[in-house]
């Protein structure tokens, strides 16, 4: 892991200021500390271990010694060696006997029984050298064992030392030879080095992918996540990467709603200023028209000059009154209201009305199945979502079919609408973006068969204002769906009940 000198809040932060060196340095002193502990605790009872180790073991020594001694001194050599070899084979002490000149006399020569030192049979001479003139137990480590030497008692004024091999070293760590010690404690420091880099590079990781991703998302790029680089990780830091990664596609999907939004209201503005624009100007030709045939005494030009004025009126104010309906679904003024509603009644009574009016341009409107449903709701609202789905299935199928509706109360305790025309049906890209305000799918973009696209917005509005669910489908044969799902009585109530709790 890099660490270099990053940018924050205006200033630059220093590598010792970042998370990872820290944690690196606090568990590294930790384990170090620890360590020193350790050596300090040792350290305080070497000398009792050391003192209680020398006694037993120059005692051990001394009865070895006098043994050997009295095996030399029965003039049978291969006794002493033999005893040499029983003390080895019982107590995994290797040892050599000497005499006054310092000559070994076990026919054993030191470097031919020891391997731990190139010096060892020089440090062996000299250790029981050291022994005869003091006439006490020596002690001397090489490598990992100890050498001892102990003066036997004399025997008819000849004086003997035995020196053994310990097969270990009963000092501890603090009686090792320096450079043991030193190899000891550099094994320790990169321990801890290595230990607590990897323990300091798996804990800032995410958090470390957290900070770069925040600032590609705060640089606006919406793509950026955290969790990529997380592996399989499930602790806490990975739990708080992805919720990072779940906010950031939250926000992304937000701001392309906005934008979409946006995009949305700049064509609304110019669908409405044309909406508008075109009956007023065709107001003002219509109101010139009248004045001159006012002035021409032509009464049936000027009666229908104002049947055109009239019907140019309420194109206005249906396109006003719809907008008006949507601003109060969008921005909640519109409530629910608790009236019981025949659904089965108002679905026929709008599938009529609509017949009515498709008769006209070849088309009709036909009820396949209409079951009892009665809902808690307001009557005027789910009317004006009903004709809005039902006009919208009308003016999209082509002459000479029908639209087809059907009701019924599904098992799950909602009535379920579902209306279908013949017609070319929509992307399946756009299904979802129907029911959004002013979209219009490519195939409706002139404003004769298209309107403004409030329609099915006003019945998706309406629709969940009484807890319910609206979506498009294309047929299999051709044609686009529309199901209607609005809760009963009952699961209104309990749906009431849930959100009060």
């Amino acid at each position: 892991m890099k660490m270099v000198a990053r940018p924050r809040d205006g200033g630059w932060r220093l590598p010792f200021h970042s998370l990872f060196t820290r944690i690196f340095l606090w568990f590294w002193v930790a384990i170090m500390l620890v360590g020193i502990a350790l050596v300090a605790s040792e350290s305080s009872n070497v000398e009792q271990k050391r003192a209680r180790w020398q006694r037993m073991t120059a005692d051990a020594l001394g009865v070895y010694a006098n043994s050997a001694a009295d095996a030399h001194e029965d003039d049978q050599k291969w006794e002493l060696r033999e005893y040499l070899a029983d003390l080895e084979q019982q107590t995994g002490i290797r040892a050599w006997l000497f005499d006054d000149g310092g000559r070994e006399v076990s026919g054993y020569k030191p470097r031919e029984r020891t391997a731990h030192a190139p010096d060892a049979s020089r440090r062996i001479r000299r250790l029981a050298k050291r022994a005869r003139e003091s006439q006490n137990t020596e002690f001397e480590p090489l490598g990992s064992v100890t050498l001892a030497a102990h003066a036997a008692q004399p025997i008819e004024g000849k004086r003997y030392v035995l020196v053994g091999e310990l097969p270990t070293a009963r000092f501890g760590a603090l009686a090792a030879e320096p450079q043991i010690q030193i190899t000891r404690l550099l094994a320790v420091f990169l321990t801890a080095s290595a230990v607590c880099w990897g323990l300091g590079r798996y804990l800032t990781r995410p958090i470390v992918a957290l900070h770069a991703a925040t600032q590609r998302l705060a640089a606006g790029d919406l793509k950026a996540r955290a969790g990529d680089s997380l592996g399989r990780r499930h602790d806490e830091l990975a739990d708080l990467s992805r919720d990072f990664d779940r906010m950031a596609a939250r926000i992304e999907g937000l701001i392309d709603e906005q934008n979409n939004m946006a995009r949305a209201q700049r064509r609304l503005l110019g669908d409405v200023s044309h909406e508008l624009r075109s009956p007023l100007a065709r107001l003002g030709v219509a109101i010139e028209l009248a004045r001159d045939h006012l002035e021409s005494d032509d009464k049936e030009a000027v009666a229908a000059t104002l049947n055109r004025i009239e019907r140019e009126t309420a194109r206005q104010g249906e396109l006003i009154d719809r907008l008006l309906t949507l601003s109060r679904l969008e921005s909640g003024l519109q409530k629910r209201g608790d009236a019981p509603v025949d659904l089965a009644a108002l679905l026929q009574a709008v599938a009529a009305d609509a017949d009515y009016e498709a008769r006209s341009h070849r088309r009709a409107v036909h009820m396949t199945l209409c079951e009892p449903c009665t809902l808690l709701g307001t009557p005027d609202l789910l009317r004006s979502a009903l004709e809005n789905v039902v006009r919208n299935a009308v003016r999209y199928t082509p002459e000479n079919t029908e639209v087809e509706i059907s009701l019924r109360c599904a098992p799950d305790e909602t009535a379920l609408i579902r209306v279908a025309d013949r017609g070319g049906g929509v992307p399946e890209t756009e299904l979802e973006a129907i029911f959004r305000p002013f979209h219009r799918t490519s195939g409706a973009r002139d404003r004769a068969s298209g309107g403004a696209g409030l329609g099915l917005t006003i019945a998706a509005r309406a629709v969940e204002l009484h807890g319910g669910h609206i979506g498009a489908s294309n047929a299999a044969g051709g044609g686009l769906v529309i199901e209607i799902r609005l809760p009963l009585p009952s699961r209104q109530k309990s749906n009431m009940k849930t959100e009060l709790e």
